[in-house]
């Protein structure tokens, strides 16, 4: 019994001997691991830049169409005294009412899809609610930078023009 045992030992050691020894290193074997998701950060990225820049057109160009819209209330708002930050803020807060309705929407999905896929890796991780307050805070400041620059031009405007055309 031993014999078969140690014939078989011994046939299995020169058969490891005969093939070449592969190695690889730890931090190799966790870059493969995570190389997919890797790869999805970068373009999700780059993807979240394009719609950022896109919808920073488009508010650009809402809040160009609003000044236009707006232009004689400005002018009159101006002419009776009104400052400058008041003129900026009566065309920004549209923007800022819509910002808050889409956080209130969008905060619920976006917990449950990333809580849905933070819960396939071993080491669970909890969301915060910083994560979500944060990004709100930076999409309503990019709005409004957006928009104040329209905005400042507007209210920097002679004020005689935009009541004169009618």
């Amino acid at each position: 019994m031993y014999r078969k045992l140690l014939i078989s030992l011994v046939l299995l050691i020169a058969r490891v001997q005969d093939e070449p020894m592969e190695y690889t290193f730890l931090s190799a074997e966790y870059d493969d691991l995570y190389r997919a998701e890797i790869k999805f950060k970068e373009i999700f990225f780059i993807f979240s830049l394009l719609a950022i820049f896109i919808a920073l057109m488009g508010v650009l160009g809402l809040s160009t169409f609003f000044a236009l819209q707006k232009t004689k209330e400005i002018g009159i708002r101006k002419v009776l005294g009104a400052p400058v930050s008041n003129l900026v803020l009566v065309l920004a807060m549209d923007f800022l009412k819509m910002i808050v309705l889409a956080n209130i929407i969008t905060w619920p999905i976006s917990y449950y899809l990333f809580d849905k896929w933070l819960a396939q890796f071993p080491y669970e991780i909890a969301l915060s609610a910083e994560v979500f307050v944060i990004g709100g805070v930076l999409s309503a400041l990019l709005v409004i930078v957006a928009v104040s620059y329209q905005s400042l031009k507007s209210a920097f405007a002679n004020p005689i023009h935009s009541i004169r055309n009618d």
